[in-house]
Formats: structure tokens, sequence, C-alpha cells
């Protein structure tokens, strides 16, 4: 406590600072050495693992390096996730219908490219040709979003970031 005048002041509030919920680490200065020289850093207890100041784990900007090094592995993840989305804008998937009369061709991102039926299938009318396209195009849309998926789950596990959740 402080007293000032006809009051006692407590010391977090003598130059405005105000107590914060979570315990503050107390601040030093580095050592009479730098004192002496006229550059006084204030660093927190725990100091740098080489003993310097502003390096990685303590300091006054400790955690400045940390954080810029995130920010560049973001901007490399953001790079590598365009350059898959071109990838997969690219590439092409094919599946048939379960009895081979209908070819459907979609690309990475699940858009359809094109639908080849047979002619025999086409004789047969209607309801034989929609049956056996959309099992076509179902079964080239699965193949297609499990080639994006496991493109997906092998980028971010190159970052070091948690695996994205598997579809029903």
């Amino acid at each position: 406590m402080f007293v000032s005048g006809a009051f006692q002041v407590p010391r977090e509030r003598r130059w405005g600072v105000a107590r914060v919920a979570r315990p503050r680490r107390a601040l030093r200065l580095r050592d009479a050495q730098r004192r002496h020289s006229g550059v006084s850093i204030l660093e927190a207890n725990g100091e740098s693992k080489d003993g310097k100041a502003g390096g990685k784990g303590g300091g006054l900007f400790g955690g400045l390096g940390n954080l810029m090094d995130a920010m560049k592995k973001a901007q490399e993840f953001s790079k590598s996730a365009q350059a898959l989305q071109e990838e997969l804008k690219n590439t092409e998937v094919e599946a048939t219908s379960s009895d081979g009369r209908v070819r459907a061709v979609v690309s990475g991102q699940q858009v359809p490219i094109r639908v080849e039926v047979s002619d025999e299938l086409i004789a047969e009318g209607n309801p034989a040709v929609s049956d056996a396209v959309t099992e076509a195009v179902r079964n080239a849309h699965v193949k297609s979003a499990e080639l994006m998926r496991q493109q997906l789950a092998d980028l971010t596990q190159s970052y070091g970031l948690p695996q994205p959740p598997k579809q029903p």
C-alpha cells in the first residue's frame, strides 16, 4: 500500500494500472550491464532458452516470434490449399454403372463433366437409362469426394493440423 495524503492507495493504482484477473508475472531489468549501457530491457521472469531478450519464450516481445511463425505457416497453408483446389479442378474422376453401359465423369470438385450412354441401353427405354445414369453419376461423385477428402487430409497432415472429419 502507498499512503497518499489522508487515504491509502493500493500499489497497483499508483500509476493507473488496474489489477488483472489473472496473476501477472513480475517484470525485472535484464541485467546490470544492459542497464548501465543505456539499454534497459524489461523482461518477464521466464527468459528465452538462449538467454537473449525478445526471443521465443521470454521477454516483452517473446511471443511475437511464435506469432510470426504461425502467420507464415498459415500463408503457406493457404497457398497450398489454393494449389490443391486448382489441381482438383483439373482432375477428372470416372465411374460406371454396375452393368458398365453408362460412364460418368466428374471433376475433383464434384462438378459433372460428361455422361456417356451406350446405344444398347438407350434401346431399352427411359427407366433403364435413368437408373443407370443415376447410379454412374452417384458412383463418380462418391469417388471424387473421397479423392478430395484424401488430398485435404494429406495437406493438413503435412502442416501438422487436425484431420478433417470423415463423411458418413
